[in-house]
């Protein structure tokens, strides 16, 4: 029997760690095990509910190499920005000593994680592949907290154009952010590719727990139509638009928004609540990803965020996950983003300006009152991601793009 390729995975968060970005990295090299040898390196969990986690593990077929990290709350920035720093000063080490050319699938977490490859690159020659989940230095002109005409930026700017240059392929996960990329003045190898996010359907599909559990743990009546929102209340998700629409249906009794998850926005989001005396908004901690399903499939919709100067630059993963649960999506994005472009061509969830309250309350009423509306989206969600979304179609693509370094 042929042996199978190995291909090194380099990102912060995998199984079992909660946050999203680990979780739909761990699913698609869970499919890619099936015709690959998976060695993953990556850091301590900071959100997980065990206590303890092997520093080596053999999880469905894939080695995971649990490198050295600190395990500050996520939500300090200097406490993430030093797990990010000690992660990746035990991959440049751990990196070393690997086969020269070794095939490596490098993703953006942390954001600076491919920058490693320019040392890496002359003394070791690998093979490797960049999968773009945001793009930086670009972000951090949006956010203020670089100049574009700083010298700072202009370093991090030039250095990432020679390991873009390096690089056996390139993968972005929008098209929005393949133009973005493809822009850059670089002699490519090949030219970006775009592969669409994923989602593991068959662990969204499974129903882990009773149909109303979630709604009784969250004294939610079953008349009660949910707003749901699951995963990270992050810098650059409008979550203050989300808040400003519960204020105008504050007196909507039958309607509730329940934030599922974990971020930097979180405290602020409940004292604003708070402060307001919003009691149609209910806020909880992530759930495990086995009940992921279970969670998802309690939502009457979804909401799916992202900051209107962000477009292009990164693409929420959780619209995967709500299209796969059938879940009707309202969504918080420009026009020009992949998120809008996907709703709009499957037929499957409802657009609005990111920074429009109004308009998200609109649409949450449009579904409310047109349960025929509902499942149309439901319906046209679940074949989009039985067509093109689903993980078996998407580490098909990966496969062949890897095998290509």
């Amino acid at each position: 029997m042929l042996k199978k390729p190995k291909v090194y995975v380099w990102c912060q968060f995998f199984y079992p760690e909660l946050i999203s970005t680990g979780q739909v990295v761990t699913e698609l090299f869970e499919q890619l095990s099936k015709q690959v040898q998976v060695e993953v390196h990556c850091a301590q969990p900071t959100i997980k509910k065990s206590s303890k986690v092997l520093h080596v593990l053999d999880y469905r077929g894939i080695k995971i190499v649990r490198l050295w990290s600190s395990t500050f709350p996520k939500i300090s920035i200097i406490g993430k920005l030093i797990n990010q720093i000690t992660y990746s000063s035990s991959l440049v080490l751990r990196a070393l000593f690997l086969p020269s050319r070794s095939r490596v699938n490098v993703f953006t977490d942390p954001f600076f994680l491919p920058l490693l490859l320019f040392i890496l690159y002359p003394l070791k020659k690998f093979r490797y592949t960049i999968t773009l989940f945001d793009l930086y230095p670009e972000t951090l002109v949006k956010n203020n907290i670089l100049l574009e005409n700083s010298l700072l930026y202009r370093i991090l700017d030039g250095l990432t154009n020679k390991v873009y240059a390096n690089a056996s392929n390139v993968i972005t996960i929008g098209r929005c952010m393949q133009k973005i990329v493809s822009s850059r003045s670089i002699m490519w190898k090949k030219e970006p590719v775009f592969i669409p996010i994923w989602c593991d359907t068959d662990n969204v599909r499974k129903k882990t727990l009773p149909q109303d559990y979630f709604r009784k743990q969250w004294n939610i009546e079953e008349s009660c139509f949910v707003v749901g929102y699951s995963g990270n209340l992050a810098k650059f998700h409008p979550i203050e638009t989300f808040l400003q629409s519960a204020v105008i249906l504050k007196d909507k009794n039958d309607i509730k928004f329940i934030f599922v998850g974990e971020g930097a926005k979180k405290a602020a989001a409940e004292k604003f609540c708070r402060d307001n005396k919003l009691l149609n908004c209910h806020f909880q901690t992530y759930v495990d990803r086995k009940h992921l399903g279970s969670l998802l499939y309690s939502f009457d919709c979804g909401l799916v965020g992202l900051n209107k100067n962000q477009t292009g630059l990164s693409v929420p993963s959780k619209t995967i996950g709500l299209m796969s649960a059938g879940v009707p999506i309202v969504a918080c994005v420009s026009e020009q983003s992949e998120t809008a472009m996907m709703l709009k061509e499957y037929n499957c969830g409802v657009v609005v300006q990111p920074d429009c309250s109004r308009s998200l309350a609109n649409g949450i009423l449009s579904l409310q009152q047109c349960r025929k509306k509902c499942e149309q989206f439901s319906q046209n969600g679940l074949s989009a991601v039985a067509e093109s979304f689903n993980i078996e179609s998407i580490s098909n693509s990966y496969f062949k793009i890897l095998m290509q370094s």
